[in-house]
């Protein structure tokens, strides 16, 4: 059987010496502008949703791995991205993929494009590609955004991908962000922005529907502690 071609993006770079040195500089690039920009973005959340994540510790540090989180605004990628201590590869759907800044964008950050319908074998590769290189996933298994507040369940392909690539799988509670940046708007809100960071899920020795339900249960009890720190936060400084 002939062997399904590795899909090519500027994140990945190409083959050879050629190919690893633009791979190695776009890498530079992008940390460089990641490390740059983190702090203005997260001060600026700060002082307008007085943003805050609580587990930082939970991630770990190098190597492969999934971030997993409920989504509820666009908001959530900028805001996980910008308190994750690590750069996120996204998954992201191709709705936006027509616009050209956001197009270009995604290319230079490292995004996964996911076609909305159909199958999304190459998503899949992609993922699996930048995990074996040791990158942080960032995925949102709803699928999509919800709009009634709830947290559904998980699109079957991120246990796929955790099964295959065996990488931990970090589920992060968020809330907040549907009040600031609400579904379907560009208006600006003013709410406190909570996501804590629940215990890493090995998938190891787990079939993929077990693996699907402990995401699915890491989510929720992650949204609903992040909720709890939203109505209520603390007085002292959770995090760096």
């Amino acid at each position: 059987m002939q062997r399904d071609r590795e899909p090519q993006s500027a994140a990945m770079g190409g083959t050879g010496p050629l190919g690893t040195l633009g791979h190695g500089l776009h890498k530079a690039a992008q940390l460089s502008f990641f490390y740059t920009m983190r702090i203005p973005v997260r001060l600026a959340l700060r002082g307008w949703c007085r943003a805050r994540l609580f587990g930082e510790e939970r991630i770990p540090a190098r190597g492969g791995v999934i971030v997993a989180a409920n989504h509820a605004s666009l908001l959530d990628p900028p805001v996980l991205q910008a308190y994750v201590p690590r750069h996120l590869t996204f998954l992201m759907t191709d709705k936006f993929d027509h616009i050209a800044p956001v197009r270009w964008y995604g290319r230079f950050w490292g995004v996964v494009v996911v076609r909305e319908a159909g199958m999304n074998r190459e998503a899949v590769r992609g993922a699996l590609a930048a995990l074996a290189r040791g990158c942080a996933v960032g995925i949102f298994p709803e699928g999509g955004l919800s709009r009634d507040g709830l947290i559904h369940d998980p699109q079957p392909g991120i246990a796929l991908i955790a099964g295959r690539a065996g990488v931990p799988v970090v589920p992060v509670g968020i809330s907040g962000t549907e009040h600031v940046l609400p579904p379907d708007t560009w208006r600006l809100g003013r709410a406190r922005v909570a996501m804590v960071v629940g215990e890493p899920i090995d998938p190891e020795g787990l079939s993929r529907q077990d693996i699907l339900d402990r995401i699915n249960q890491g989510i929720r009890d992650a949204a609903a502690e992040a909720k709890a720190r939203a109505a209520n936060p603390p007085l002292q400084r959770p995090c760096r």
